[in-house]
C-alpha cells in the first residue's frame, strides 16, 4: 500500500494526498518503529515555526510533495487541477519564499 494516497477517513477527512513511496525513511523499521517516529516525521504545517529558532530547528529535513505537487502527473489525479512542473514550482516558490528569511539568531 505505498502507491497511492491514503483514502479519506475519519483520521484524514478528505485523505491525505501522499504516497508513502516517496519518503524513504518509511522503509526503515529502525525509523517506523521508533517511539519518536509519529513526532519526528510531521507534515510541514509546524516548519515555518520550527525554522525561528535553533532550538526547534531541525538537524535534518526531508520534504515529500504531495501527489498534486510532485511535479508527475497533469492534471493531478486528486483534484483534477493542472499539476506536473508548474505545480512543483509553484509549491517550491511558496515553501522557499515563505522560509527564507527565517534563519535562526547566531
Amino acid at each position: 500500500m505505498t502507491q497511492a494516497a491514503e483514502a479519506p477517513s475519519g483520521t484524514a477527512p478528505l485523505g491525505d494526498a501522499y504516497a508513502t513511496r516517496h519518503d524513504p525513511f518509511m522503509y526503515f523499521r529502525s525509523i517506523i518503529d521508533s517511539p519518536q517516529c509519529a513526532s519526528n516525521v510531521v507534515n510541514l504545517n509546524n516548519l515555518t515555526n520550527d525554522l525561528k529558532s535553533i532550538a526547534t530547528t531541525p538537524n535534518f529535513t526531508f520534504i515529500t510533495p504531495n501527489l498534486c505537487d510532485d511535479g508527475h502527473d497533469n492534471p493531478c489525479a486528486i483534484d483534477g487541477k493542472p499539476g506536473g512542473l508548474n505545480r512543483i514550482n509553484t509549491f517550491l516558490q511558496n515553501w522557499v519564499a515563505a522560509n527564507r528569511e527565517l534563519r535562526p539568531p547566531t
